[in-house]
């Protein structure tokens, strides 16, 4: 019986082309997955605190960059103060994945937000955005402000003796 199947496989060639260009496809395709879920991050030197906790990501938060210029910027996108308010207000009652409601009994934004500026750049730019969150339509509620921890060697040099 065996020599029946090891004459029949004899001619047999397994042909690995096809597999091998799925596997990347899938590379290429997860690459780029992951690359789309930084799209929210701006590389901003934040500015630096000792009382900064790690950050946990709420559902559905949204997320605007400050850079050094007082540029808005929203998902990669910059954007004017007006646009910013008109995005926001878009965004805030767009539905949530778990489906849950996007505004409380006191129709409040239940999507949080964190505010995330770069250091060099003038606070007057994060007030403005503190602002058009509280704007009638928008009304976000839960507003996060992000910084950098301390490294331990800094938070030392510091210290008062």
């Amino acid at each position: 019986m065996s020599k029946a199947r090891d004459e029949m496989m004899a001619g047999v060639d397994l042909n690995m082309t096809p597999m091998i260009d799925i596997v990347f496809q899938l590379i290429i395709f997860f690459m780029i997955v992951i690359d789309m879920s930084q799209k929210d991050l701006e590389a901003l030197e934040l500015p630096q605190s000792q009382k900064a906790i790690e950050d946990e990501a709420e559902e559905g938060r949204l997320y605007v960059n400050i850079n050094r210029g007082g540029d808005y910027i929203l998902r990669m996108q910059p954007l004017s103060l007006n646009d910013l308010e008109v995005q926001l207000k878009l965004r805030v009652d767009a539905p949530m994945k778990d489906g849950s409601r996007t505004r409380d009994a006191q129709d409040l934004a239940v999507r949080p937000i964190l505010i995330r500026a770069d250091r060099a750049s003038e606070f007057k730019h994060v007030q403005k955005v503190m602002y058009v969150c509280g704007k009638e339509g928008i009304k976000i509620w839960k507003v996060n402000l992000a910084a950098a921890q301390v490294a331990a060697e800094d938070d030392a040099a510091t210290a008062p003796k």
